[in-house]
This record gives structure tokens, C-alpha cells and sequence, in this order.
């Protein structure tokens, strides 16, 4: 359920201007001489007709930064967009009119941008919200961003609920000794390099999800991972989907961004029918013009064998990491359950353990957690 305000949107109108240089390093403003006005702004392109359009983006806490502008510039709220989740509104879009040639739009994935028709009128709004708003904070614990669609754009949504740290011997113990190698190469590859894939391939139970938790713990400070939902796979090939991007790696220049995208066979598997254009995308993406624009790295589960794959996707500098899971020998199972001080009761004649069977003995709890959704996307 969303709320939103009563303005009804005109269609896109393309408008051209004259964008000076910035005056200050810090300003973000773009260079191109033609642009389209944000979409929130479309049907506002009469007031700036046949004047300079000069866009400055800067950068807002995602927790706070648009309750905050919404608060203090309570009359000069235009258009508020908000969302309804687990039974409280959150902030989507914000948009504030300080004059017929002065607007904000502010963005819920930690981005604003100031529409102006002169620099000097940007420079001094901008001046104005770093006070209101102060310095952004760095976030104080591990997360991940939940992409989705709101209406027509695609916005990011910051969750902090991730699953404990692992320490060094239940890594090892839980993937094997060659794992911390394998952290490290994915670390160093994806860091060299924009775009590429990575394919984590194994059964259900066998550790996948959690892996990537613990990479986004470990990788914290130089990585940001955002989770795509696979029944959202239309959103690779939105045009939305470049401005989103566009964004992200101006507000965090020197993250890596890892999208995450789990039980993905559907658009990885040989291309046939209806599945070929997102298996398409998905391909441009990790190594092709559109990636290297993007600046994405792609990270895909699956259950399937990797040969069942498209063969374009093992393609030489493409498929930058693989990593086969596999269930876990007896001894190393029960390693594992006396490190976590939990019973480990294997069934007879077993000599073999998905991570999900030795970290849930019960069969009771084994039957709630498999009704459960498994995996970021239930989140």
C-alpha cells in the first residue's frame, strides 16, 4: 500500500540547457548539456523553459535524511511519496519547491538533487541543507540493500537484521579449509575489475545465503551487496535501472557493488522462449558494454549444475568466481555441532550433512524451517 500526493504526473519532457562549470570540487554537477528532468519533476519543465538547468546531487543518511528535510521544510513539501511496511509509513521520494526555478528531490536509497536555474541559486541551497542535515553518518553495522520497484522507479532499502558473524573455525569447518582463499581471491577480483559474475552453485541447505552474509561482514568497508529478488528479474532490463546505478556509484565512488540475486536459474539457464532477454541482460551486464557503465559485479545461486547453465556464461573474463557447495563429511559435521554446543544426532547410515541439517537437529524445527522462505529475498 502506498501513499502519495494528489499531483498527477505529465509525460517526460526533455529539456535543454546550458550546465556551467562547478564552482566548488565537492559539487556534483552534470557536465552533459542535455538531459531529462527527473521524473518527479517532468511536468514541471515549463519553469525552466528556455533558462540553465543545473543538477547537484548530494548525499542523505538513508535512516533520517528525509523525515528530516520533510520536518524542517514542512511548507515547502510539493510531493511526499511513502510506503507502508510491517505497519508504519517510510520514506520513498520527497520533493520541496523553494521557488518557480528551485527544487529538491530527495531519494529513500541515500541521494538528493537540487534542480536550480542558476549555479550560484545551488550553490547557496546546497550550503544550506549540509547544515540542516549535517554529515552523514557511516552505517554502524553490517547490511544489505533490498532493491525493489516503487511505482516506476527503483529504490533501495537498507536491512540490518543480518545473521551473526561466523568466525574463522566455523568457516572453515562449515565450507572447508579453502574457503578463507576463496573469500580473499573474490575480495581482490571483484575490487580489480567492474562487472563480472560469480555463480554459487549447490542443493538447498548447503550454506550459500549464509556465505554471503558473512561476505558482506567481512567485506563491509570496501563492498556493498543489494538483493534483487529473481521474480524481479525485469527490472536488469528497465531503463530505470541505469539512473538507479548512476546514482549508486556517484554517492559510494569507491565500494565495489555486488547485486545479489538467489535461486536464479531462471535467468541463467540455456536461453529459450520468454527467459532469453533476462538471461540476455544478465550477460550485458556482467561483461559487456552496459556493466562497464554500470560498474556491477553479479552474484548469482543456484541449484542447478553448472553445465546446465548458458554456455555464454563461462565465457573467459566473464565468470569472475565459482564456487561448488556440497554437503558436509560426518566428522567435520560433528565438529561443527560440538563448536556451536548443539546435539548432533545424525541418521543412520548418514555420512554426509547440508549445514542446514547439523545447525538444525530438530525435526521439529526442521519442519518449521523448511515452510520458511530460505534466503535474502525473505527478508
Amino acid at each position: 500500500m502506498k501513499t502519495t500526493s494528489l499531483n498527477r504526473f505529465a509525460p517526460d519532457l526533455r529539456v535543454r540547457g546550458r550546465v556551467a562549470e562547478p564552482a566548488k570540487e565537492q559539487l556534483h554537477v552534470h557536465l552533459n548539456a542535455d538531459f531529462a528532468l527527473d521524473s518527479d519533476l517532468a511536468d514541471l519543465g515549463a519553469a525552466f523553459a528556455g533558462e540553465p538547468i543545473h543538477e547537484v546531487m548530494f548525499d542523505l543518511d538513508p535512516e533520517t535524511g528525509l523525515a528530516t528535510l520533510a520536518e524542517v521544510y514542512a511548507y515547502r513539501v510539493f510531493r511526499a511519496y511513502r510506503w507502508q511496511d510491517e505497519g508504519s509509513l517510510k520514506w520513498s521520494r520527497l520533493v520541496l519547491r523553494f521557488a518557480r526555478d528551485l527544487y529538491v528531490v530527495a531519494r529513500s536509497y541515500g541521494a538528493g538533487f537540487i534542480y536550480a536555474s542558476s549555479a550560484e541559486k545551488a550553490e547557496a541551497l546546497l550550503a544550506e541543507l549540509t547544515t540542516v542535515l549535517g554529515a552523514v553518518p557511516k552505517p554502524a553495522e553490517a547490511a544489505f540493500y533490498m532493491i525493489r520497484r516503487d511505482g516506476g522507479d527503483i529504490a533501495a532499502d537498507a536491512v540490518r537484521n543480518v545473521p551473526e558473524a561466523m568466525g574463522d573455525d566455523f568457516l572453515s569447518l562449515a565450507y572447508g579449509a579453502d574457503v578463507h582463499k576463496w573469500v580473499a581471491d573474490f575480495s581482490s577480483r571483484t575490487a580489480a575489475r567492474t562487472g563480472g559474475l560469480t555463480i554459487l552453485e549447490g542443493p538447498p541447505g548447503t550454506g550459500k545465503t549464509s556465505l554471503v552474509s558473512e561476505l558482506l561482514r567481512r567485506l563491509r568497508e570496501t563492498h556493498l551487496f543489494y538483493v534483487l529478488p529473481v521474480n524481479n528479474d525485469a527490472t536488469l532490463t528497465s531503463p530505470d535501472w541505469m539512473s538507479f546505478w548512476q546514482a549508486q556509484n556517484r554517492i559510494h565512488p569507491d565500494r565495489v557493488k555486488v547485486v545479489v540475486m538467489e535461486d536464479a536459474e531462471r535467468v541463467l539457464l540455456n536461453r529459450h522462449g520468454s527467459e532469453r532477454d533476462a538471461v540476455a541482460a544478465v550477460l550485458n551486464i556482467a561483461d559487456g558494454l552496459i556493466g562497464r557503465m554500470l560498474k556491477v559485479h553479479l552474484l548469482c545461486s543456484v541449484n542447478a549444475r553448472l553445465e546446465q547453465l548458458d554456455p555464454a556464461i563461462q565465457r573467459p573474463g566473464r565468470l569472475m568466481n565459482y564456487r561448488r557447495f556440497t554437503p558436509i563429511p560426518r566428522e567435520r559435521a560433528a565438529a561443527l555441532a560440538a563448536l556451536k554446543a548443539i546435539p548432533f544426532s545424525p541418521r543412520d547410515g548418514s555420512e554426509e550433512f547440508t549445514l542446514a541439517e547439523v545447525l538444525q537437529p530438530s525435526p521439529v524445527e526442521h519442519q518449521v524451517a523448511e515452510k520458511r522462505s530460505i534466503g535474502f529475498a525473505s527478508r
